[in-house]
């Protein structure tokens, strides 16, 4: 009996390694998390810093609209559909968040002409608006420049929004701004706890940003 135990044995230390890492990837896996390598696994126990990848893991992965603010004399509903009208337009990323985030008005826009899609900078149409035909502007500071537009006041704001992360996209309508717009990649519900539990039990963590 001894003898047979004793040749069982390692047999047994010899299952329990793989069966564990088995186990270990199968539970990572349930939560998401894919281990290529077995030792890759077996090192986690001496982490000291976990890196994130920012954009998809700590944020959503795709862009939404976060503010849209006009100037006190402006209708902001019927601007909103204007906006959105002319953004609907495009094929950008950008512009399908803005056209989701916008509340849509009970009388939407449809009469857009001259559109033009201007590649990293913006937008440009016009449309009827108080009986006239007007030159709406979406886009980037430099748009505006591009066009003659002073952006005025509204730089400090779009510059504020910029260094919180956010682009911002500035509106105008017949060579005056009337507003803005934040489009962002928005934080998961679940980053915080996330990055706070890890905190606590025994890693630094820190984000990478690929720009």
């Amino acid at each position: 009996m001894v003898a047979v135990l004793v040749i069982a044995c390692p047999c047994a230390l010899g299952l329990a390694t793989p069966t564990s890492i088995m186990a270990g990837s199968g539970r990572a896996a349930e939560a998401g998390i894919l281990f290529k390598q077995a030792d890759t696994l077996e090192l986690t126990q001496s982490l000291t810093t976990v890196v994130f990848d920012k954009t998809g893991t700590l944020t959503q992965g795709k862009p939404a609209l976060t503010d849209f603010v006009v100037a006190e004399n402006v209708d902001q509903s019927f601007i909103a559909s204007v906006v959105s009208a002319i953004e609907a337009k495009s094929e950008h990323p950008l512009a399908q968040a803005i056209v989701n985030g916008l509340q849509q008005s009970d009388n939407p826009i449809t009469d857009i002409e001259n559109f033009q899609s201007l590649s990293g900078h913006g937008v440009v149409a016009s449309t009827e608006l108080a009986g006239k035909s007007s030159q709406i502007v979406i886009g980037t500071k430099k748009l505006m420049q591009d066009y003659q537009i002073e952006v005025g006041d509204w730089l400090a704001q779009q510059q504020s929004l910029e260094q919180q992360g956010k682009t911002a996209i500035l509106i105008a309508v017949d060579q005056k701004v009337i507003g803005l717009l934040a489009v962002a990649d928005t934080i998961r519900d679940t980053a915080k706890s996330a990055v706070s539990a890890l905190k606590k039990t025994w890693a630094a963590s820190h984000y990478v940003d690929w720009r």
